[in-house]
């Protein structure tokens, strides 16, 4: 008969998980990004470092969030220091950058071998933590390795480390990695614009890099010229998610290459008011940038190679930190409420004939549950691919409109009026009109609520087969 053993497996010493850490995918620019997803979208915020023969002692990041670190008094796992806290409500919520909660201690313990953090909290209490990873990595006792250093300070002592009123300052030290402040310091002002350039933009949020505001990029949607060669993809997923259903428009045309339906005009019967499938929406951006922000008068230069690039204000998007412009060739740049997460590996977008590779794409959710299958896990900058159905027909939209945006086509039709383009068959139709002109946001409504409530009626369509035979995993 067997008897049961009572053995004390015990947890692992905080030594293993910051090992783990460090020798991770991890690298300097995610890890540092990683901190500032910690300050809310609308606030303040200022970088500022320490540095000595152009050599960074310290990093210094301050908010002006009036909640401060919520939690920091609290015991256990709910405390926002515990190495093994992971905020749930964080990842269910779209309104936060941060996914898990885990991205404030990770990257400190990446960059630096100390993190220090002043907050001010609820009934003007004020608080100074230590994260010291040396000594709790000396701590023989593997509970006991974990846990922070907290106390309760003055105002003085706060004012003196925190410029703001409200807030939290971050300080990181003894960093790990030697950082010349000439070259990084580049780089992270340019990392920090090209990632949170539309919330910078669109929701007046404020970062101050060493007393400078960091300007963002022109959006290139807002460039009349860019706009001639730009394509809007609108895709509504069924919110159940339980089946991957699309319905899509293109620049708010009703695109019967992917719906498919034998009496079209049932599609917009239902005038019953749309009350859903909106915070499962994706939005895509595609742009040639090709005779667009570029100069137009090299337009009859058959060698693209030879183009010049002027001093143009929306050219800044495709410099890198030292300068250099870099053409996009068919990148595929991921934002989830409008925080971009980097470029998407896409396989099957890259072409050998460089007709692509003035072409942008733009993928923009803010739904959170599409961050496992975009291949956004909690460190973020590292996106990896997912072979499922939402990622292949994504795919198969960009395939289509890129082509469309070639520049051997805009070439075409560049030429002088009294020289006919050569006909040449489409490789593959984007739009198909059901009704002239763009429809409405109302009609536009109508079609997704009518489709997605009804998908018996569609489950036929070849192109959407596979969305009802198969479950995105």
């Amino acid at each position: 008969m067997a008897s049961q053993l009572e053995i004390e497996v015990g947890v692992p010493h905080v030594k293993s998980r910051i090992n783990d850490i460090r020798n991770s995918s991890y690298n300097i620019n995610i890890a540092f990004l990683d901190i500032m997803d910690n300050v809310a979208k609308g606030c303040q915020t200022k970088i500022l470092y320490n540095h000595k023969d152009d050599n960074i002692k310290n990093i210094i990041i301050m908010d002006d969030d009036k909640e401060g670190f919520k939690n920091i008094l609290n015991k256990g796992i709910n405390n926002p220091l515990n190495m093994g806290h992971k905020n749930e409500n964080r990842h269910k919520d779209d309104n936060s950058n941060s996914e898990y909660g885990i991205g404030l201690k990770s990257g400190g313990a990446f960059l630096g071998d100390k993190l220090t953090i002043y907050t001010r909290i609820k009934n003007d209490c004020y608080v100074k933590a230590i994260l010291d990873f040396n000594k709790m990595c000396e701590e023989e006792e593997p509970i006991k390795s974990y846990e922070p250093t907290i106390y309760l300070i003055e105002k003085h002592e706060y004012k003196k480390n925190h410029l703001f009123e409200y807030g939290s300052t971050i300080i990181i030290d003894e960093l790990r990695h030697k950082l010349k402040h000439s070259i990084f310091g580049e780089i992270f002002k340019h990392q920090i614009k090209n990632t949170y350039n539309y919330q910078i933009e669109k929701y007046n949020k404020k970062i101050q890099y060493e007393d400078i505001d960091i300007r963002p990029n022109k959006l290139l949607e807002e460039s009349p010229l860019c706009k001639k060669r730009m394509r809007t993809t609108t895709i509504y997923f069924d919110e159940t998610f339980e089946k991957m259903y699309g319905v899509v428009f293109i620049n708010g045309i009703f695109n019967t290459s992917y719906i498919r339906s034998d009496k079209r005009d049932d599609v917009v019967k239902d005038r019953n008011n749309y009350t859903g499938y909106e915070s499962n929406k994706i939005t895509i951006i595609t742009t040639s940038i090709y005779g667009s922000i570029f100069d137009e008068n090299t337009k009859d230069r058959e060698n693209i190679e030879d183009y010049e690039y002027p001093d143009d204000e929306y050219t800044e998007t495709f410099k890198n930190h030292e300068g250099e412009y870099i053409l996009p060739k068919t990148s595929c740049f991921i934002y989830r409420d409008n925080r971009c997460f980097g470029t998407y590996p896409f396989t099957n977008l890259k072409s050998n004939d460089g007709y692509n590779n003035y072409t942008i794409h733009q993928i923009f959710y803010e739904n959170k549950k599409y961050n496992l299958y975009f291949g956004v896990n909690s460190s973020k900058g590292n996106l990896v691919r997912r072979d499922c159905v939402l990622i292949k027909f994504i795919e198969d939209i960009l395939k289509k409109i890129q082509n469309d945006l070639s520049t051997k086509k805009i070439l075409e039709s560049m030429k002088p009026k009294g020289e006919k383009p050569k006909k040449e068959e489409p490789r593959g139709t984007i739009v198909k009109r059901y009704k002239k002109g763009p429809l409405s946001d109302e009609e536009i409504n109508q079609i997704v609520k009518q489709i997605l409530n009804n998908k018996e009626e569609y489950k036929n369509n070849s192109h959407l087969k596979s969305f009802f035979n198969e479950t995105c995993m």
